[in-house]
């Protein structure tokens, strides 16, 4: 790092498409607004960039447990949430920490975690 520039590595979702085509029950809790008739191709965050795998990551667990199925998060979610929680820090963590190997295991784990989310919420037939 120098004096006025720093040094960062992040994690950036390079097809929101694909990631609303994977991932559609939880993008919907996630940001139920923009999924009520707005075109999700329009989905920005409050700094106007697009919103991405990690906004996603970083959203759902309060959503799901404080949120939308707050009285329903019986069974397996629970855990699967607390997963996602966990792989979302981890991965921050490791982007903070400059550490590339680590951030890119993380990713995989991350998205994993975010299929076994959309499986069980798929399987509720929730949202």
């Amino acid at each position: 790092m120098g004096r006025n520039l720093f040094i960062r590595v992040s994690a950036a979702t390079y097809d929101e498409d694909r990631m609303r085509a994977e991932w559609p029950c939880l993008c919907a809790l996630a940001w139920p607004e923009e999924s009520g008739g707005k075109d999700p191709a329009l989905w920005r965050s409050a700094g106007g960039a697009n919103l991405g795998i990690m906004d996603l990551a970083e959203v759902l667990p309060d959503r799901v447990v404080y949120g939308v199925l707050s009285g329903r998060t019986e069974g397996a979610l629970p855990p699967l949430v607390r997963r996602l929680r966990e792989c979302f820090l981890s991965l921050e963590n490791a982007l903070g920490d400059r550490d590339v190997a680590l951030a890119g295991t993380l990713t995989n784990s991350l998205e994993e975690a975010l299929d076994a989310l959309e499986a069980s919420l798929a399987l509720r037939g929730t949202p």
